[in-house]
């Protein structure tokens, strides 16, 4: 029969935690399934005895280890009382974690007035074409409310097209005043197009008191955000001394910084300087040219002034047959020097027939729209 073996508990040197092992491994070495160290197992008089070896590589995890522990005092409550710690310090940093995610997803909520910069463009874009039926009818009460909604949002373009409403009455009842405080908010928040609109009514009085130096103020503000409009105005200031000393080269400055943008008032009005020498040399050729391009974009004081340069010659080879083209193409949308021109034409059979009947009726029609000149002529025709 087998020798029954008796086992004896032995306590790690290094650790004082116990362990229990055969007897017969007397002398024999053991390791420590707590702190891994290898020890010599050593008894004389049913007494333990234990000598410490040098530590030794140890490549397993401490998982691996199953060995049972009967004692729990000493570095084993230390390595307990690390672990809580690590574990309260997890619990706190979990914590911490839960409140910023909360926190972030709270700031990423949307704010009802903070709108974006596409969604009200889209909103005055559509607010356009509903005004204009540009692809579909015309709906003012549908444009004027989405131009509130864009305006609300703090968009500026849309705070102009409203203020046009309420200036001419287009689905709200006309209101000067509603439209000078709107085009007053857009202006001072930077807006180009309201500056001007804004120097404008000031100019007039329309919605306001007159006052001609806070025109030109706008204007100057519109003109120096390069707005053409801005800086034709200004350059009419100038030009007139309208709320500014008067200052040709001042104008003459303006109208070329507007006329580079074929604006065709500022391109009409730095033609009418080089024709009659304010703030610049005189030159018909250039002048001209500046009508024929004022002309060509429109501009029925352009067209007309194209009329006189091609009737008298001046900067050009004279061509009354053209000069009569252009009188009559703005003669028939109301100009009345153009109207009264015409008459001349005819009256004087000057690149048409003579017809007496057609300068009476011209001569009327430039009387009827305040060309005093066109009475006189009608008297003599009378004679």
């Amino acid at each position: 029969m087998d020798k029954k073996l008796r086992m004896i508990e032995v306590v790690c040197p290094a650790c004082q935690v116990s362990k229990l092992v055969a007897e017969d491994q007397n002398g024999c070495t053991t390791r420590c399934a707590t702190c891994g160290k290898t020890f010599v197992v050593r008894m004389a008089d049913q007494q333990l005895a234990t000598e410490e070896l040098p530590d030794v590589p140890d490549t397993m995890s401490p998982e691996n280890h199953h060995g049972k522990h009967h004692s729990r005092k000493g570095k084993n409550w230390k390595i307990w009382g690390i672990a809580a710690v690590f574990a309260v310090i997890a619990l706190l940093l979990f914590l911490v974690a839960i409140r910023e995610k909360k926190t972030r997803i709270r700031t990423k909520r949307p704010v009802p007035v903070a709108k974006t910069n596409d969604v009200t463009a889209e909103w005055n874009s559509r607010g356009e074409k509903l005004l204009a039926g540009d692809g579909t009818s015309v709906d003012l009460a549908g444009a004027i409310k989405l131009f509130r909604q864009a305006a609300d949002a703090g968009n500026l373009d849309a705070m102009c097209n409203l203020a046009h409403c309420y200036l001419v009455g287009d689905g709200v009842e006309e209101s000067p005043e509603t439209a000078f405080d709107l085009y007053q908010h857009a202006a001072e928040s930077g807006n180009a197009v309201a500056q001007n609109a804004l120097g404008s009514m000031l100019e007039i009085g329309i919605g306001c008191d007159r006052s001609p130096e806070e025109a030109a103020h706008w204007y100057m503000k519109s003109a120096e955000q390069n707005y053409a409009d801005g800086q034709f105005n200004l350059g009419v200031c100038y030009a007139d001394g309208f709320g500014v000393e008067k200052d040709w080269q001042k104008a003459v400055k303006y109208y070329r910084l507007a006329a580079q943008q074929e604006h065709p008032g500022a391109l009409n009005n730095l033609g009418i300087c080089y024709a009659e020498g304010h703030g610049v040399a005189r030159d018909d050729v250039e002048a001209a040219n500046l009508f024929y391009r004022a002309a060509s974009n429109k501009s029925i004081e352009g067209k007309f002034n194209c009329g006189v340069v091609y009737f008298t010659g001046r900067g050009v080879t004279q061509n009354r047959s053209q000069a009569f083209r252009f009188f009559r193409e703005i003669a028939e949308k109301g100009h009345a020097t153009a109207q009264y021109n015409l008459g001349v034409c005819f009256e004087n059979a000057i690149a048409v027939r003579k017809n007496l009947r057609r300068a009476r009726f011209w001569y009327r029609q430039a009387l009827g729209n305040g060309e005093t000149r066109a009475g006189k002529a009608l008297l003599e025709i009378a004679e």
